[in-house]
């Protein structure tokens, strides 16, 4: 309670003992009508954000190769003929991606992934795989 009384007593004597020239002051500066730039000053400043043509300029300048993200295949069981990589079940000739499952094999502890130009052997309880074999096709 005696603090809300001090709180209150010292607003009331700031109010009547109170110099407000200086806010006045303040009041009066932002009243002033502000000078911005013309119209055509506007028009010939550069537009500050880029394109999309402006970056596919840049690209083919500079010929900037962006790598695709490629994801880590973890193979986390195998039961009878389907397998679970990557938290998703799936079958014998189903698609991860790029790769096609090829074979299952469950005593051994992996599974075999097929692409256009490589194949996969991924095994269980390790986080990496095995990249077996890469062959391109020249025409």
């Amino acid at each position: 309670m005696g603090n809300k009384l001090l709180i209150v007593f010292t607003f009331f004597v700031t109010l009547l003992l109170g110099d407000y020239k200086e806010i006045d002051r303040y009041i009066n500066e932002i009243k002033q009508k502000r000078v911005g730039l013309d119209a055509n000053e506007i028009a010939k400043l550069k537009n500050p954000f880029i394109t999309e043509k402006k970056i596919k300029k840049l690209i083919k300048k500079y010929k900037v190769v962006y790598k695709k993200r490629t994801r880590k295949l973890i193979l986390q069981s195998i039961f009878d003929d389907r397998v679970k990589i990557n938290y998703r079940w799936y079958k014998k000739g189903q698609k991860i991606g790029k790769y096609k499952i090829a074979a299952i094999y469950p005593k051994q502890g992996y599974v075999v992934l097929l692409s256009k130009n490589s194949m996969i052997k991924l095994f269980m309880h390790r986080k990496r795989y095995k990249k077996l074999i890469r062959w391109s096709i020249k025409k």
